[in-house]
């Protein structure tokens, strides 16, 4: 009886073992949940980056507004709508900063998605994001400069100006493309890491 008693323990100890070893393959190899931290990092990341991209999309808007303004000797207008962009200079960058944050805090988390699917797209996330903080400071600087640029044509029409707006444009509508693409990269890799556990 205790001879049976045994193999039966026996028995029933191998195949709990078995049972946690196929459990551990299963969750290693696909596990149910992503990272919970790297989620809540993720989420706040997705809307500064939208937050970011519109900030951009507006900001190219009142540019135009100001091309406008100054061919119709609308001086006045124009300046005023430079002046709003200078103050929403602080909140790129705010934003940018917020942006950094959370994609440092999913690089930190990244390493432990166990997933390497999801891990690879979770990592090209990450790099769109580092990419997209890096030129919203380009992006600045250059807005910065052409604004001054057309401030100072305003209020010095009979001078010449050594600025070059034509290539300050130039540069700068090519941050906001840049900007946008680097943006759709960021949400697609991080579409396709939700696809690999039935995220919607």
């Amino acid at each position: 009886m205790l001879k049976n008693t045994s193999q039966t323990t026996k028995w029933a100890i191998g195949s709990a073992a078995l049972v946690v070893v196929i459990l551990l393959y299963v969750l290693w190899a696909n596990p149910s949940t992503p990272p919970a931290d790297f989620l809540e990092a993720r989420i706040a990341a997705v809307g500064a980056v939208n937050n970011l991209a519109q900030l951009v999309d507006n900001s190219l808007a009142n540019l135009e507004k100001v091309d406008t303004f100054t061919k119709n000797e609308n001086d006045i207008e124009a300046q005023n709508l430079i002046g709003f962009e200078f103050q929403q200079r602080a909140e790129k960058q705010n934003a940018a900063l917020r942006l950094a944050l959370q994609l440092d805090q999913m690089a930190k988390t990244a390493p432990s998605i166990r997933s390497s699917r999801a891990r690879t797209y979770a990592v090209q996330s990450i790099t769109s994001g580092v990419a997209m903080v890096s030129r919203i400071i380009s992006y600045n600087n250059n807005l910065d400069q052409l604004f001054t640029a057309i401030q100072q044509k305003i209020q010095y029409k009979n001078q010449p100006n050594p600025t070059n707006i034509r290539a300050l444009s130039a540069n700068l509508n090519a941050d906001a493309k840049a900007i946008n693409g680097l943006s759709k990269e960021f949400n697609d890799a991080l579409a396709q890491f939700d696809k690999e556990y039935g995220i919607k």
